[in-house]
Order: structure tokens, then sequence, then C-alpha cells
């Protein structure tokens, strides 16, 4: 399934890349994602005990930390990116809606990537407790499961700018072919046969 997920990347790439946001700042946001995202697909990572694994070509130790630095830049612009979306002019309950789930996402894959770095470097702590957090990582791959739930917040986001989730409602027809002028011209219309 590597060799799928890779692709899945490039797509996801190639997409954002060719998305038309709707201001300067979505397309800068979605340009330079799109460029960490495909990054991430070339640069891949051994198997290695965190659970981040996209083993297609020969890795080495600096194109692991690239992947890993594009990685967390890709996540961080999507976040800035769903912070965007709620510069909008919208203030309908729809959209104070789709603003907060926005806020959450952004909110949630930030709190992830400064998670996975904490606990990718353990560096930090003393002896004992990086030995124990290297142990739980090998055992658990909480950044295997971390990413994910990144990447459904991600997708979270995009669906609902695409309004699959909150969807605006359908604007009422102001003057329908059964109101009352149109009534009013077809009994004038037929006075004047008869």
């Amino acid at each position: 399934m590597g060799n799928v997920f890779v692709g899945l990347l490039y797509t996801t790439g190639i997409s954002l890349f060719l998305y038309k946001g709707d201001s300067l700042n979505e397309i800068i946001a979605t340009r330079f994602a799109a460029i960490c995202i495909i990054m991430v697909a070339l640069l891949p990572t051994s198997k290695d005990i965190y659970g981040c694994s996209t083993q297609v070509y020969h890795p080495n130790a600096l194109g692991e930390e690239f992947h890993k630095a594009f990685a967390a830049f890709f996540l961080l612009t999507m976040s800035v990116l769903f912070c965007v979306f709620t510069q909008n002019s919208d203030t309908s309950q729809q959209a104070r809606n789709r603003n907060r789930l926005y806020r959450v996402c952004a909110a949630t894959i930030s709190i992830i990537v400064f998670t996975i770095v904490a606990i990718s470097k353990p560096g930090w702590l003393d002896q004992q407790s990086e030995q124990l957090v290297l142990s739980w990582t090998t055992e658990y791959k909480p950044v295997f499961w971390l990413e994910w739930i990144a990447l459904a917040a991600v997708s979270i986001s995009w669906l609902t700018k695409g309004q699959w989730f909150l969807v605006d409602p359908l604007p009422q027809l102001q003057n329908s072919f059964m109101d009352n002028s149109y009534q009013s011209e077809q009994s004038e219309y037929a006075k004047s046969i008869n």
C-alpha cells in the first residue's frame, strides 16, 4: 500500500497546485502546501520507530529529516489556510458554523504537529523519561495515529469548503411563475383574446 499512498500524495499535491482559491492568500497557501506534500512523497523515510514510513526509494538520514519537515509545513499550512477560509463577509448562521469548524480543525492540526515534534524528538526529556517515550512510541505508533487524525481534520475542512458539510440553504426565488403579477397578466391576456 506504500506505493498507493505515495501516489495519493502526488495526486493531492497536483490538486492543491491547480486549485484556484477565492483570494490570493488561498492560492499562495495551496501552492506552498502542494510543494510540501510532493516533497513528502519524493523524500521517503525508512521504517522507523515512529510509524512514519513511505519506503519507495532508498532513504537517507537527511532525506528523512526533510520529509518530516515538509510534512509539518504541509499540515501547518493547511491549518493557516483554514483560518484564511474564515475571512469572508458572509454572516449567515451556516457561515458562522463553518468558520467554527475551520478553527477547530486548524487548532487540532496545529496541536497534533507540535505533539508529533515533541514525541519524535524526546531529547528534551531526562534519560529515563526519554526511554519511556521511545518504548511507548515503538509499541503504539502514536505518530501514525496522530497523522491520521490531522489528515481527517484536513479532509473535513476541505469537504466543508466544498459545501458537502454545513451547506448553505438554497435561495428562495423572488418571482415565480405563479406570483400575482404573472397571474394578472395572464387574466388580462385571456380577456383581450375573448
